[in-house]
């Protein structure tokens, strides 16, 4: 199953602390891959998933993870 889910705003204003979130993502949760979502190939993958559904169903998901 692929889901795609967004990279929290505190962690995604720079790619070094995207990539520090995406380490500790692979860690606890499993193999991800980072995809900057705001030049043409971003915003044509996002439609795709949206077109396609592949991202979360609910508005919220909360799990602890502790680093």
């Amino acid at each position: 199953m692929l889901l795609f889910h967004t990279v929290p705003s505190i962690v995604a204003n720079t790619k070094q602390r995207a990539e520090v979130f995406q380490d500790k993502w692979n860690y606890y949760i499993g193999k991800s891959i980072l995809s900057y979502g705001r030049n043409d190939d971003g915003k044509k993958l996002l439609n795709e998933i949206k077109s396609r559904r592949l991202g979360p169903r609910n508005s919220i998901h909360r799990k602890e993870v502790y680093l």
